[in-house]
């Protein structure tokens, strides 16, 4: 585990998105390069570990279980991309890019093996076409999309399994730039928006407004703290007490891959334009966000 790690965290094999590891003492100066060693990783004989924190964080076993976390191993094998090893209840035997994984049962998995002898993920980019497959019989679990939702609930409620997922839908303000470095220009941002229709008319129902960034499933989730309610009068206030009374100009970033989220920038720039706060939308992939941030 250490060394998958250290691999992780090494800033010349650039080891994918390490900041879950960097709570513990000394990640981030060794990400940085500023340090040889991560003090705090020890291991203990061959089954143990001991993970020393820069300071206390609840939820850090939580991100144990992220991707970034997983274990491989030492050497790390050239064909680990196509060949992915684990400790899970199933085995990758067959990989046909672009068309389907197919699954064997793991009979040492701890957990106990699963009932199914096989799994097959099929690659179905189209989510109609998805949910096309599984009417016709063709597939065992999909997740029905977004604007099906009131559809599959009318005429195929038996067929719907809803659970919490560990998701937040946010729009980052920067607050180092521009009218958004005040205050109370993001607030009025925040009572703007009318959360519930967007949640109503681009995610059928299917989530609630949120009350910060960690989701109700995830440990640490403050439900009882207080939300912006959409109140477009006290937007407009706001803005005139920040002296903004003729509106702003801003920018809106967003990637143009996710159906879901391009509908939701646009609710959101009619929504502000309705305060004053006149939106351009543009289209950034994700990493180029995040140079920008």
């Amino acid at each position: 585990m250490r060394a998958s790690f250290l691999h992780v965290l090494d800033p010349t094999t650039k080891g994918g998105r390490p900041w879950p590891l960097y709570p513990i003492a000394g990640a981030e100066a060794y990400a940085a390069g500023h340090s040889r060693d991560v003090q705090g990783i020890e291991v203990l004989g061959d089954t143990a570990v001991v993970f020393t924190l820069a300071e206390p964080l609840a939820i850090f076993p939580k991100f144990l279980a992220m991707p970034v976390a997983s274990v491989v191993p030492t050497p790390l094998p050239g064909s680990l991309g196509e060949r992915p090893v684990g400790t899970g209840p199933w085995r990758l035997v067959t990989w046909q890019h672009d068309d389907y994984l197919r699954f064997v049962r793991n009979p040492g998995y701890w957990g106990g093996a699963p009932a199914a002898e096989t799994l097959t993920v099929r690659i179905v980019p189209e989510p109609l076409t998805r949910a096309a497959e599984f009417e016709a019989g063709r597939l065992s679990v999909l997740e029905v999309p977004f604007g099906e939702t009131a559809r599959w609930r009318r005429e195929r409620p038996g067929d719907l399994v809803e659970k919490p997922a560990l998701r937040v839908v946010y729009v980052a303000l920067n607050n180092r730039r521009g009218p958004l470095r005040d205050v109370r220009v993001r607030q009025a941002i925040n009572r703007a928006v009318n959360v519930p229709e967007i949640l109503a008319t681009v995610y059928g129902r299917r989530g609630i407004p949120s009350r910060g960034a960690i989701p109700p499933a995830l440990a640490g989730s403050d439900t009882t703290r207080p939300r912006y309610d959409y109140d477009p009068g006290a937007a407009r206030a706001l803005l005139a007490e920040a002296g903004y009374r003729r509106g702003i100009d801003v920018q809106l970033w967003r990637t143009a891959a996710n159906v879901e989220l391009s509908r939701v920038a646009q609710a959101i720039q009619a929504q502000l334009a309705e305060v004053g706060v006149r939106v351009e939308l543009v289209e950034r992939d994700a990493s180029s966000q995040r140079e920008a941030a």
